[in-house]
C-alpha cells in the first residue's frame, strides 16, 4: 500500500516537473530533516515530498550537504 502511493507521488511529480516547472540551484550547507528544510524554503513543510522526490532523498529525515535541485517559489 504504502509502496504504491510513493510510485504514484513519483509519477505525479515527474509529470508536474515536465511541464516546466523552474528549478534552482540550492546547495545545503549541512545535513537537515526536509520537513525543515522545505518549511524554511517555502513556508509549508507540506513541499517535502517534491524535495525529497526530485533529489533522490533516501530517507526525509536526512538530506544530505549537497547540492540541490529546487522548484523556484
Amino acid at each position: 500500500m504504502i509502496a504504491q502511493a510513493r510510485v504514484a507521488a513519483t509519477r505525479h511529480l515527474t509529470a508536474v516537473a515536465r511541464q516546466g516547472d523552474v528549478l534552482t540551484r540550492y546547495s545545503n550547507p549541512a545535513p537537515i530533516p526536509a520537513l525543515v528544510l522545505a518549511y524554511r524554503r517555502y513556508g509549508d513543510a507540506a513541499r517535502v515530498g517534491d524535495i525529497v522526490a526530485r533529489n533522490g532523498v533516501r530517507h526525509p529525515g536526512f538530506v544530505p550537504a549537497a547540492e540541490l535541485l529546487l522548484p523556484r517559489g
